[in-house]
């Protein structure tokens, strides 16, 4: 599973002031990534997309860690997005784009990925921020990293809403066993 994040669509989906600062915010959302990823709270590969002024918040192509990268998108990010998904395809990666665009699911859908809405990820990430703040402020508690039984809202056929039980099914049983696997 490589997960596809369409950076404008999640962090438009807070309203946390992000509009004001826009290259802020998408540094802010590549940071927590890197967190998740070193800790554990997501497993997978994945790769940022970047459009209009947020590029200007994390360098093109950048590595803030290993298994997480950077892409610039050169003219809209969802076409981006589709290509890097087609891509991702044919190599057998078994891509997830991460967005709540309607549009931007069915050509994902078309071009052989999956979707998650941003929901999903925003919970893993507001969990760890939650165990860092708890850890911080009482090392001895045992805090340990969350389970997650919660299956994201995964799409399978373009305007079938609940369609995608079977490859939700599928993305927790990756996500449990690559959890495994380390």
């Amino acid at each position: 599973m490589h997960l596809v994040v369409d950076a404008a669509n999640v962090v438009g989906s807070r309203p946390n002031g992000w509009w004001r600062d826009r290259p802020g915010a998408a540094a802010r959302l590549v940071d927590q990534l890197a967190a998740a990823l070193r800790s554990g709270t997501l497993d997978s590969p994945v790769t940022v997309v970047l459009e209009g002024s947020a590029r200007a918040g994390v360098p093109a192509e950048s590595r803030p860690e290993p298994r997480l990268r950077v892409v610039h998108a050169d003219t809209d990010g969802d076409s981006a997005i589709v290509e890097l998904v087609r891509a991702l395809a044919a190599n057998a990666c078994s891509p997830v784009a991460i967005t709540a665009d309607r549009a931007l699911r069915t050509r994902v859908i078309t071009a052989g990925g999956t979707v998650c809405r941003p929901s999903w990820l925003l919970a893993r990430l507001r969990d760890l921020a939650q165990q860092q703040s708890a850890q911080s402020t009482s090392r001895d508690d045992g805090a340990q990293r969350g389970h997650y039984d919660e299956v994201p809202h995964v799409h399978e056929q373009p305007g079938m809403d609940n369609a995608g039980g079977q490859v939700a099914h599928q993305l927790h049983g990756m996500e449990q066993r690559q959890r495994l696997d380390h």
